[in-house]
C-alpha cells in the first residue's frame, strides 16, 4: 500500500512540477513529446497558453492522486477501474483541450 502510495505521488509530483515548468515558463510550451511547438510570434497570448497547458498538467496530478485514493478506499476490482478511469479518463481530455487552445491562441 505505502509502496503504491509512493509510486502515485511521486508521478504527481513529477506531472506537478512539469506544470509548473510550464506556467513560468518564458518560451512556448509544447503538449505532444512529437508535436509542434509554436515560436512566440506565432501566439497571440504566450503567457495564456504556458499557464493553460501547465494547469492542465497540475489537474492531471490531481486526477492520478484522486485515482489512487479511489482505488484505496473502494478496493477490490471497483477500485481497480476507478483507479484505472481516474488515470485515463484525462489523457483525451487533455488532448481535447490542447486542440481547441491550438485555435484559440495559435495564429497558423
Amino acid at each position: 500500500m505505502l509502496f503504491s502510495l509512493i509510486i502515485f505521488g511521486g508521478m504527481a509530483m513529477l506531472l506537478t512540477g512539469i506544470g509548473i515548468s510550464q506556467i513560468k515558463s518564458n518560451v512556448p510550451v509544447g503538449f505532444y513529446t512529437y508535436g509542434d511547438i509554436p515560436e512566440a510570434n506565432e501566439l497571440t497570448d504566450m503567457r495564456a497558453w504556458n499557464k493553460k497547458h501547465g494547469t492542465m498538467w497540475v489537474l492531471y496530478s490531481v486526477a492520478i492522486l484522486l485515482a489512487w485514493c479511489l482505488w484505496y478506499f473502494l478496493g477490490g476490482v471497483p477500485g481497480i477501474v476507478a483507479m484505472c478511469a481516474g488515470m485515463l479518463v484525462p489523457l483525451p481530455l487533455m488532448m481535447l483541450y490542447h486542440k481547441k487552445l491550438v485555435k484559440t491562441y495559435w495564429k497558423k
